[in-house]
């Protein structure tokens, strides 16, 4: 079973840099990937980004963002909750002497809100009669979006897994295991403990 739970989290099984075999006492999950301070994630994991990665993911589904898309994510979650103006939003999201106008950053943000909108009822990007935008105060739940090396998140609440941009699903054993694994990341897990809170848990 780990085995397969391997093939999946690993980009290539035979030289593996994520799940260790230690001794053939039993496995053990390597060290978490310092990269996961570069993953944001909200909504209770439902919606989820990287500040290298132009791209979100969205109820474990994987939407590209253009490098505007991006940069404007990046500076409405730096400002969380404040009211942000066309014209900060220009000076910070857009490269310098771009000659573009405020209509620009209304169109951005209507793209924007499409791709990492959740539910309909729950809205992410708020429009201010002051004449700007503000992302809500979102609550984050890093623990429902699991960010286990620099590629892979894991999403808790749905079984998926994404590695490397490509969704793969997770039996439910797979997931109890990879919990269990990282619950104790760095050490050794051995077989029969697996059998003892796995199997027979």
């Amino acid at each position: 079973m780990v085995n397969h739970l391997r093939n999946k989290v690993e980009p290539d099984p035979y030289n593996p840099r994520f799940i260790h075999t230690d001794r053939n006492l039993g496995y053990r999950l390597g060290e978490l990937d310092e990269e996961k301070a570069q993953e944001i994630s909200l909504l209770n994991g439902r919606l989820a980004f990287n500040r290298d990665n132009h791209h979100v993911i969205v109820d474990g589904v994987l939407k590209p963002l253009s490098p505007q898309e991006h940069a404007l994510l990046l500076t409405l979650s730096d400002h969380t909750g404040e009211v942000l103006t066309r014209e900060f939003l220009l000076d910070n999201a857009w490269p310098p002497n771009d000659s573009i106008g405020p209509t620009a950053v209304d169109i951005s943000i209507r793209r924007l809100r499409v791709k990492i909108q959740v539910d309909p009822d729950v809205p992410i990007i708020f429009s201010e009669r002051s004449g700007g935008y503000r992302l809500g105060e979102l609550q984050e739940a890093k623990s429902e979006a699991m960010d286990l090396r620099a590629g892979v998140t894991f999403f808790r609440r749905s079984n998926v897994l994404m590695v490397d941009g490509q969704k793969k699903y997770l039996t439910q054993m797979e997931k109890r295991i990879l919990l269990m694994l990282y619950e104790r990341a760095g050490q050794t897990v051995e077989r029969s403990e697996f059998i003892n809170e796995i199997w027979d848990g």
